[in-house]
């Protein structure tokens, strides 16, 4: 680790980068830059930390006004709208050294970010049509699309009521992924092996467990679109446990690694059914402590 000056430039680079970047690489380089500083917090703390963020800022400032023409907020927008959740729980799991409870927190953040959501805003569906409407238009597809207005503002009243609850689960996932490559490098540096070792144990409880089943259970039977938005935080913090569980077996009971492989080509190309399988498992795992059943 060289510091918070060669931070900065890591962390501010590739924020820039991931602006002008094509969809599929800018998240990576939006993680990139939120490990890096996730990194500067575990290692010297909160103040290091919002130092790098604000010498961050310039390069992210300088893309967005020069190359997209649009006004220097847009960036500082963008930038706590990611960091600021990275900053709070690095922070967490510096003190508390738990993964566990870190991701735990994760997981609740986002749940009362989408219920002020819905406490702020009367219609956030509505909202987002809106914004999705205001720049996309039928005549802006390809003319083998063979969509009308009238279909296409159908398509997207649809996908508006999922919304709040997808941008939350984005940004809870882009967080815990910057978080674990940040403990990921730490432990390379200060401790080996010891993050692998934290994240195969990684478990959240009964009581959670629970919750979880009745969040995703009411949000099936009553449709209420506030416990529709936040059941994909809750399965995707159950993913994770369920990523574990088979990070588990495969070093325990020395199963092929490619059965690894599998599943991660799986989460890139059907997120979202992979992600509601792991997140069975992970819940699951709660009530038959498969892992220790494995030792058995």
């Amino acid at each position: 680790m060289r510091g918070p000056l060669a931070a900065s430039l890591v962390c501010g680079i590739s924020l820039a980068l991931g602006l002008m970047a094509p969809p599929l690489l800018a998240p990576l380089l939006a993680w990139l830059s939120g490990a890096a500083l996730s990194l500067v917090v575990l290692r010297l703390g909160v103040m290091p930390g919002l130092q790098v963020a604000a010498f961050s800022l310039i390069p992210a400032m300088l893309v967005v006004v020069m190359v997209f023409g649009a006004a220097p907020q847009g960036a500082l927008l963008l930038a706590t709208l990611f960091w600021l959740p990275v900053l709070l729980l690095s922070l967490l799991l510096r003190q508390s050294a738990s993964l566990s409870k870190t991701f735990a927190a994760s997981a609740a953040m986002t749940v009362a970010g989408v219920a002020c959501t819905y406490l702020l805003i009367p219609d956030p569906a509505a909202y987002w049509a809106e914004g999705i409407l205001a720049i996309m238009q039928p005549g802006e597809f390809p003319p083998e699309a063979q969509i009308n207005a009238a279909e296409f503002r159908a398509l997207v009243q649809g996908i508006s009521t999922f919304m709040t609850g997808m941008v939350a689960s984005v940004v809870m996932l882009g967080t815990l992924v910057s978080l674990m490559l940040a403990r990921y490098w730490q432990a390379l540096l200060y401790n080996p092996g010891g993050f692998g070792e934290s994240f195969r144990g990684l478990t959240f409880g009964k009581p959670v467990a629970a919750l979880a089943t009745l969040v995703g259970v009411a949000a099936m039977l009553l449709k209420l679109p506030v416990l529709v938005n936040v059941a994909p935080a809750l399965v995707m913090l159950f993913m994770f446990q369920g990523l574990a569980v088979m990070h588990w077996l495969v070093r325990e009971r020395n199963m092929n690694a490619y059965w690894l492989t599998g599943i991660y080509v799986l989460l890139i190309f059907l997120f979202l059914h992979t992600m509601v399988l792991l997140g069975a498992l992970g819940i699951v795992d709660n009530w038959l402590n498969l892992r220790r059943k494995g030792n058995e």
